[in-house]
């Protein structure tokens, strides 16, 4: 198995990037359902993370710890066909985790997140919440096994598949050509707008 190919903090800043002004707790829920997802997809680790099971749902220490010094960034992976659909799995993710709040400028309300987050058996087994046991620390928890974590999303990805359950849609090859139509236009775009660009301090006679 070969290692991550992303840290959690690059998804933390491509987040923080696609919906500014989200609050800490959704980043960090989405950041589970990332990783989860491109596991679950791959068939293999994607995202390098760590989670524990805290009372607001999956939590990555170090990426809670360095929340406010993750500044907003958008992920570049390339432009070959293997990376370009990387990034449009990490975006359908974030569409799905994010719902009708994905692209405006305030934060996403995480009940919603939390919900969905904390009904995943990883969260719940470990929390011990589906045997009814007291709830975790705000900030602390019991750490949530990674293979656990694969099996989670393994199972939900089968149960999507089955249309048993909601969860996002893996881009495949028709999103990559819309990618690639898409990135066409806006270049014949950029051309044009060049083309006729006067240039700066220039004006009409």
């Amino acid at each position: 198995m070969s290692d991550p190919a992303l840290t959690a903090q690059q998804i933390i800043a491509h987040i923080r990037f696609v919906q500014p002004g989200i609050d800490k707790t959704s980043a960090l829920l989405l950041l589970y359902f990332t990783a989860g997802w491109l596991e679950a997809w791959h068939e293999e680790p994607v995202v390098a993370g760590r989670f524990e099971a805290w009372e607001y749902g999956p939590t990555d220490p170090e990426a809670h710890a360095a929340f406010s010094t993750t500044l907003p960034r958008r992920l570049r992976l390339g432009e070959e066909d293997e990376a370009v659909l990387l990034g449009l799995e990490i975006d359908a993710v974030l569409a799905w985790g994010l719902g009708d709040a994905a692209g405006r400028r305030t934060a996403a309300p995480s009940s919603a997140l939390i919900r969905t987050a904390r009904a995943t058996p990883a969260y719940a087994d470990t929390a011990g919440e589906a045997n009814g046991e007291s709830r975790p620390a705000f900030a602390s928890g019991p750490a949530i096994p990674a293979d656990r974590v694969r099996e989670t999303f393994r199972e939900l990805a089968r149960a999507v598949a089955a249309g048993e359950a909601e969860g996002p849609e893996r881009p495949g090859a028709e999103a990559l050509a819309e990618h690639r139509r898409q990135a066409q236009a806006r270049s014949l775009r950029n051309q044009v707008a060049a083309r006729f660009d006067t240039g700066p301090g220039l004006s009409p006679a």
